[in-house]
């Protein structure tokens, strides 16, 4: 439902430093956040997936779920779905559709709506 699933690793991989997880301010509409992906560069252009690339874009509207973040000529394509969206240093979405079904505004999940799951996945599997 909300696109979001939780990977347990034999062992932690090495090499990598885990970002904090934060929470969208009260009215987050209009400030910027820093999205990754590896999908497509734009809709129709033969651009291949698997290339990381970044945008930074505004966030347009949000629910208590999810936000929206981009506009037509800049946001999510397909093979983005699962990348992370950051807010400074914290991430606070994860992606999970473009709007219409093509590169565009970006749909992500918000961080702080399941962080319930998130930290109780991390509490049953992670030695203290």
């Amino acid at each position: 439902r909300f696109d979001l699933a939780a990977l347990l690793l034999a062992s932690p991989p090495a090499g990598v430093t885990p970002v904090p997880l934060g929470a969208l301010p009260a009215n987050p509409v209009g400030q910027s956040v820093r999205a990754l992906g590896y999908g497509r560069l734009t809709a129709g252009d033969g651009s291949s997936s698997g290339t990381r690339r970044a945008v930074t874009a505004s966030i347009s509207a949000t629910t208590s779920t999810y936000f929206d973040f981009g506009n037509s000529a800049e946001g999510l394509c397909a093979g983005d779905s699962g990348g992370p969206s950051f807010l400074g240093a914290t991430l606070v979405g994860i992606h999970s559709r473009a709007r219409g079904g093509a590169c565009g505004v970006g749909v992500d999940i918000r961080v702080d709506a399941h962080r319930g799951f998130i930290d109780g996945f991390v509490a049953a599997n992670d030695a203290p």
